[in-house]
């Protein structure tokens, strides 16, 4: 993705990824393994995209996490890193959080916020549904 990306272009991409087929074959490179994004409980590759308020910024974190022999897991984000979006675009296209783009550290410092989470099972499941797939049952 370029540099100057808004949320939506990344949002998208992986949205894009995940009906393709892409992201999973990442999952399974990065796991050595078949991954299943939606079931697995901790696959290899997660993702999190968070949307705040109330003044509109959102945050998406790919990152890698590694179990060891011990069956410790460990995060590594020295390529992942959690990208932040802030509201300085907005005058893009007003009202609308898809024109977000990178925001400033003071930005995502607020008091009194909201945080509403998702990560890669419903990009998967989005995914699936995109690409005319049955998605997996998500029920235990």
């Amino acid at each position: 993705m370029p540099a100057d990306h808004s949320f939506a272009d990344a949002l998208e991409a992986l949205i894009a990824a995940a009906s393709n087929g892409s992201l999973q074959r990442a999952a399974e490179e990065l796991e050595q393994a078949q991954v299943d994004l939606v079931r697995d409980a901790a696959p290899a590759l997660n993702i999190e995209v968070s949307l705040y308020g109330p003044v509109p910024r959102g945050a998406i974190l790919i990152e890698e996490i590694v179990t060891d022999n011990e069956g410790q897991q460990h995060r590594y984000r020295d390529h992942w890193d959690r990208h932040f979006y802030g509201e300085r675009s907005v005058v893009k296209k007003s009202g609308n959080l898809a024109w977000i783009d990178i925001a400033r550290p003071a930005e995502m410092d607020s008091d009194l916020k909201t945080v509403s989470t998702f990560t890669h099972r419903t990009i998967a499941t989005i995914g699936a549904l995109l690409a005319g797939d049955t998605p997996p049952n998500t029920a235990a």
